[in-house]
């Protein structure tokens, strides 16, 4: 599953992620595995439109979804520096949500593989959202110019606990 969303964050939304990423300070540096530098955001800021992603996720899956407990929702930062490596990979999480915070940088698109194993490519737009589950196959291409800030939310379904009984 991907879905595209244009305008997923309301405007006062937008300017609280704008102010947040131009005030950047990074958490994690790009490793092996990780080719971005990761901030932490505090899911209270982003509290509505985790809602929407949510509300968006239980429409068309019919589950119930819940963000990832600790660190569960990220601005990254991209730039020449430090994505040059990012091969296709799934994510661990059952669903993850992107939501493109700026569009003033070249390249960063990212691309997936679609069932058939061919390649697609989306540009980012600003305050454009897409939504995966762990089965699209995808990574971020080299940024050129500038950088590419995205907020990063993991999703996991939310499970009902069932009572287990001894006999």
């Amino acid at each position: 599953m991907i879905k595209i969303i244009n305008d997923i964050l309301l405007k006062s939304e937008m300017d609280l992620m704008t102010k947040i990423y131009e005030n950047f300070q990074s958490d994690q540096k790009p490793t092996n595995n990780n080719y971005y530098e990761r901030m932490h955001v505090s899911e209270e800021y982003i509290i509505n439109g985790i809602e929407e992603i949510k509300q968006i996720l239980e429409e068309q899956e019919k589950r119930k979804y819940m963000l990832l407990p600790n660190r569960s929702a990220w601005i990254n930062k991209v730039n020449k520096e430090t994505n040059q490596k990012d091969n296709f990979h799934l994510d661990s999480s059952k669903v993850t949500a992107i939501i493109y915070l700026n569009d003033n940088f070249i390249g960063g698109d990212f691309e997936y593989l679609d069932e058939e194993g061919r390649k697609n490519i989306i540009k980012p737009k600003k305050n454009m959202g897409l939504i995966i589950n762990n089965k699209i196959r995808h990574r971020v291409l080299p940024v050129s110019e500038g950088e590419r800030f995205s907020l990063i939310c993991f999703f996991e379904e939310e499970f009902s606990k069932t009572k287990k009984t001894l006999l």
